[in-house]
């Protein structure tokens, strides 16, 4: 038999929910819970398939009366059901192969699963860790970068949050932009390592607010995220991750510093502008028909004034900014994706920030502000 108060039973389900394929077509593996008890501990384990032979595993761990080991399997469906019975506390017990939940005065058996499969978890052999932080920070940094990550197929190496822990930093890009975020951590070895970013939810929702510290290790092919009451472990993307230092180290450049409250209110009026509707041919239905096309922002400097331009067939718009310590040639200008600089721009926290350019129009925008860096790539200015 187990004990384990109502509170930690739910707030394990909750966790758990994260990390359980929830899909209408798939194999019953993944939508299952693992529920192992032993050592006065009761453990929720899951999986979830995130990626073409790549699975991430989540243990959940709380303390508990345990007066009989138990190890078995349960549909995540019938474990919300019992999180939601109100009570103080609940017994769980396994007879004949069915689970029973006595949860106050209310007595629930489910079915139990049987599966042998190890769900692909690392062997524990070769453990090596890499580093400890702060686990709020880890968290609100992983899950920004989350957003500047590919979603695609190709270059894989570009789905993933890439710990370059010999720069103490974490990076992302999806192939238009990249962000880089400088870290304070107890780093123990500098191996990078790449995660799948699509493992951020998880994160964040395992990250409560008893969890101080988030442990990352590495073990063989597996990155390992580990906190208080959770370990999670997730495959690393192969593949080699781009030199970034080389993408933004220019030969010589101009700089300003900008006020960033102006900036981010200009881009929010401009992001919402530049699209408009195209008519072309569609030569398959031999018909007229529509379709959404986009203007880039243009910066200009024009007698040493600086400048941000947005003109479509529909709308112009023209905005003169105030800036500081500039070295920005006359005549120099330059077009961007608006929503690009304006996802830049909502992680400062700092109210100036740096722009740095290249030489002409076609070397990428730098713009960096307390502890962040952001490279975003021109468009063409027709």
């Amino acid at each position: 038999m187990i004990i384990v108060w109502s509170n930690d039973f739910k707030n394990m389900v909750q966790k758990i929910s994260t990390c359980v394929y929830k899909g209408k077509k798939g194999i019953t593996e993944y939508k299952t819970v693992r529920i192992i008890a032993k050592d006065n501990k009761i453990y929720m384990q899951s999986c979830k398939p995130i990626e073409s032979m790549n699975n991430m595993v989540l243990t959940i761990c709380e303390d508990a009366e345990v007066y009989d080991a138990e190890d078995f399997r349960i549909a995540y469906k019938d474990l919300e059901k019992i999180s939601k019975i109100k009570c103080d506390e609940i017994s769980i017990r396994v007879e004949n192969h069915m689970a029973v939940f006595i949860c106050g005065k209310k007595k629930v058996t489910f079915m139990t699963y049987a599966w042998d499969e190890e769900w692909g978890l690392p062997e524990n052999k070769d453990i090596e860790k890499l580093m400890a932080m702060d686990a709020h920070m880890f968290s609100d940094i992983f899950n920004t970068l989350e957003k500047f990550t590919s979603k695609g197929e190709f270059q894989k190496v570009m789905n993933g949050i890439y710990l370059n822990l010999a720069k103490s930093r974490m990076e992302s890009m999806d192939g238009h932009r990249i962000a880089l975020r400088e870290i304070e951590a107890d780093i123990q070895l500098e191996n990078n390592i790449n995660i799948p970013s699509s493992i951020a939810p998880v994160i964040k929702k395992c990250i409560g607010k008893n969890i101080e510290k988030i442990i990352v290790e590495k073990d063989g092919d597996y990155a390992i995220l580990s906190g208080k009451d959770f370990k999670l472990c997730v495959k690393q993307i192969e593949g080699d991750y781009f030199n970034v230092d080389k993408m933004i180290d220019f030969d010589s450049f101009q700089r300003a510093v900008f006020n960033t409250k102006e900036v981010v209110d200009v881009m929010e009026f401009d992001s919402k502008s530049n699209k408009y509707e195209s008519a072309y041919v569609d030569a398959k239905k031999k018909k007229t028909s529509t379709k959404i096309e986009s203007k880039p922002v243009i910066l200009s400097v024009e007698n040493d004034n600086v400048n941000f331009k947005l003109i479509t067939p529909e709308i112009k718009v023209e905005d003169e900014i105030c800036v500081k310590d500039s070295s920005l040639h006359d005549g120099f200008r330059i077009g961007f994706n608006p929503e690009f600089c304006l996802d830049a721009l909502n992680t400062f926290d700092d109210e100036e920030f740096e722009g740095k350019f290249g030489k002409n129009s076609i070397a990428p925008m730098i713009l960096s502000a307390n502890n962040w860096t952001h490279v975003v790539l021109p468009i063409s200015i027709e």
